[in-house]
C-alpha cells in the first residue's frame, strides 16, 4: 500500500467557547489529529494561559494511505470534553495547482458534534514531505532538476553543435521535473500572530 507523509503543525484557535455553557474557555485547550478508521492519534500539549485563544505551534509527522480524503483535527478543553472539530480534506493541499512540498496554511472552522458549525475556528499548516511506498524506494526530489532514466545513454551528458559553430550540453532522452517559478514560495507566508 502506498503512503504519504505529511507534516502537520498544529498552529492556534480561535474563539473557542465551552459546548454545555456556550462561555469562552478559560485553559487547558488541546489539540488532536485523528485519522479515521485507525487508531492513529496526536495530541499538542495543554494550554494552559491561552484561554479561549490557545496557542500551541507543535509540529507532528502523520503517515497516511494515499487514498485517505481527509484527516480530522480536535480542540478539547481539558482531556474529556471536546469543543469542536474540523475535517481536513487532503484535497485542500493535494492537487494539480499547488506542488509537492509547498507549505500550505489552512484555516477551518469548527464543528459540534451534531456536525453544525459552532463557534471556532483551527488554524494549521500542512506540508507533504514524502509521497511514495512504505519503503524508502519512492522518493521525489523537489527544486532540483531530475534526470529520469529510460535505459541506453539516458541521463547522459552530450555535447551537441546548434548549428551556429557554438557547443552545449543536453541530457540525452531525459525528463526534468522541477518547481514553476510564478508559485512564488514565502518562507514568511506562515507567520502567524502570537
Amino acid at each position: 500500500m502506498a503512503f504519504r507523509t505529511l507534516q502537520i503543525n498544529l498552529i492556534s484557535a480561535e474563539d473557542l467557547t465551552c459546548p454545555y455553557t456556550l462561555k469562552p474557555i478559560k485553559s487547558n485547550a488541546l489539540a488532536v489529529i485523528r485519522l479515521p478508521h485507525t487508531a492513529t492519534i496526536l495530541s499538542t500539549t495543554l494550554d494552559e494561559k491561552g484561554g479561549s485563544y490557545p496557542y500551541w505551534n507543535e509540529t507532528f509527522k502523520l503517515q497516511i494511505p494515499v487514498n485517505a480524503p481527509s484527516f480530522d483535527v480536535r480542540v478539547c478543553c481539558g482531556a474529556k470534553t471536546m469543543v469542536g472539530m474540523a475535517t481536513v480534506p487532503v484535497s485542500d493541499f493535494v492537487n494539480s495547482i499547488v506542488p509537492l512540498g509547498y507549505l500550505n496554511c489552512l484555516s477551518y472552522r469548527l464543528r459540534g458534534r451534531n456536525g453544525n458549525f459552532i463557534k471556532g475556528i483551527v488554524n494549521i499548516s500542512v506540508r507533504v514531505v514524502n509521497f511514495g511506498t512504505s519503503s524508502e524506494n519512492g522518493k521525489i526530489s523537489m527544486g532540483r532538476p531530475v534526470a529520469l532514466e529510460f535505459g541506453g545513454s539516458a541521463g547522459k551528458k552530450v555535447a551537441e553543435d546548434g548549428g551556429d559553430g557554438a557547443c552545449c550540453l543536453k541530457y540525452d532522452r531525459g525528463v526534468v521535473t522541477g518547481i514553476p517559478v510564478s508559485y512564488g514560495m514565502n518562507k514568511y507566508a506562515c507567520d502567524w500572530p502570537v
